[in-house]
């Protein structure tokens, strides 16, 4: 599930950024750069148009978010990185535990050097 839903959310991702610029703003936005979309739809029908697109972008972009945050979690079978690196590990030895009762020295003041 993640393999598939990764490059659409990243696809969407791309859309929703490029749509954002083409809207017009106070300073006019990127649609002047890019020919422009009034001439397509009129004045008023590209802001209807980009702003619908907008919506339903924004809408896809959260609900891939989501959809790829909770899918680690139905992973079991492949495993994670945090599995990769408990493979990895060397073990190491643990200290030698002190029985109880026994007095331990005071360090030296000069911080043992």
């Amino acid at each position: 599930m993640f393999t598939i839903f990764l490059p659409i959310h990243i696809i969407v991702a791309i859309l929703l950024i490029l749509i954002v610029l083409l809207q017009q703003s106070k300073g006019g936005g990127l649609s002047p750069v890019l020919g422009g979309g009034q001439s397509v739809f009129g004045a008023r029908g590209a802001a209807s148009f980009l702003t619908k697109m907008t919506a339903v972008l924004a809408v896809l972009f959260m609900i891939t978010s989501i959809i790829l945050a909770i899918s680690p979690r139905f992973r079991t079978s492949m495993g994670g990185i945090e599995d990769q690196l408990k493979k990895d590990l060397i073990p190491t030895e643990t200290a030698p535990q002190i029985p109880e009762g026994t007095k331990i020295p005071p360090a030296p003041e000069g911080g043992g050097e």
